[in-house]
């Protein structure tokens, strides 16, 4: 009985795609997206209070995707942020933000990141543009330091 009702429901959407004209981009949502950018914060800075490379989960964060475009940066960025709180946590035990905010722990680095309105909204721009758009102009970000939180 499931599959009779299953059936038709999947054969509607497929038409529906297939008669339509889909774009080879598909535009995720901002709410997503700041949500994956907080995790890449968390896990990058998780990564460093253990001790480990920044540059394996880089790479597992960024598999399947071309270099030199804005939203491989913006991972990558995003990732080498989080690492670089990561260290400074392992340092100094804690964080002092510019707004005189201590944060102690990785989902509160991840936290105060996503607060940043702006931060989050350039992120978010460069994951969504198109790459013919902007190929070649965001480039990775060298080092993190707490001012920088």
């Amino acid at each position: 009985m499931k599959k009779i009702i299953v059936l038709p429901l999947l054969l509607c959407a497929f038409s529906s795609v297939a008669s339509g004209a889909v774009s080879g981009e598909i535009q995720p949502y901002p709410d997503y997206l700041a949500a994956y950018v907080k995790t890449l914060v968390t896990v990058g800075c998780e990564q460093a209070l253990k001790g480990g490379s920044e540059d394996v989960l880089i790479k597992q964060a960024t598999r399947g995707m071309k270099k030199d475009t804005p939203s491989y940066y913006a991972v990558y960025n995003s990732v080498v942020e989080g690492a670089g709180a990561g260290a400074a946590l392992k340092a100094k035990g804690r964080l002092i933000t510019k707004d005189k905010i201590a944060i102690d722990s990785c989902g509160g680095v991840a936290a105060y990141i996503s607060m940043q309105k702006d931060f989050m909204k350039m992120v978010v721009d460069e994951m969504t543009t198109s790459e013919q758009s902007q190929a070649g102009a965001v480039k990775p970000k060298a080092t993190s330091s707490d001012e920088s939180v």
